[in-house]
């Protein structure tokens, strides 16, 4: 299964989650965060690296650039360091939808459904973020590897009401139903 992830979502709000906080050069981190997840995308693995490390020494305190490299960790097999980022992310935007959404995500794919749960909740908290929808579509698949089927349909239901469009929660209702 497929988690909505992509930490290219998380730079809608990446000027809010870090605007009281001292920056170097906050517009620089946002693109080379920006290039260090499209070249993760093309399989670039090592530009990516070196864009990721630019971005946190061009504004060691975003939380979306801590975000996009604990992805990278990630995707890269360093599990422990790339959960190190994601929390550094959330401490330095405690409310932030997107890093809540991510770290969920990541604890899902850990196996951890309960915490992930918690942290898919709590970004619904953030009436800035946007994403609900995603927010509800990897809870509901993150209770399908929990087997927790009702709770999967309730998930992709309200996933469903916030964005009607969305084919994976459509998909995946119609094989619980």
């Amino acid at each position: 299964m497929s988690y909505k992830i992509l930490p290219l979502l998380i730079l809608g709000l990446a000027i809010g989650c870090s605007a009281h906080l001292p920056e170097k050069n906050p517009t620089a981190a946002l693109t080379n965060v920006q290039l260090g997840l499209a070249y993760l995308e093309q399989g670039n693995v090592q530009r990516s690296k070196n864009k990721l490390l630019l971005a946190l020494e061009q504004n060691s305190r975003s939380s979306v650039a801590w975000g996009a490299m604990g992805y990278y960790l990630e995707t890269t097999g360093h599990l422990e360091m790339a959960e190190t980022y994601y929390k550094k992310a959330i401490q330095l935007s405690p409310k932030s939808g997107p890093a809540l959404n991510n770290y969920g995500a990541f604890l899902c794919r850990k196996g951890d459904y309960q915490a992930a749960e918690q942290y898919f909740m709590m970004a619904l908290k953030d009436v800035t973020y946007t994403k609900f929808a995603e927010v509800y579509e990897n809870a509901a698949l993150c209770a399908l590897e929990a087997k927790e089927y009702s709770k999967a349909k309730q998930y992709f239901s309200k996933a469903l009401i916030e964005d009607p469009n969305r084919i994976t929660a459509l998909m995946e209702l119609r094989k619980i139903e």
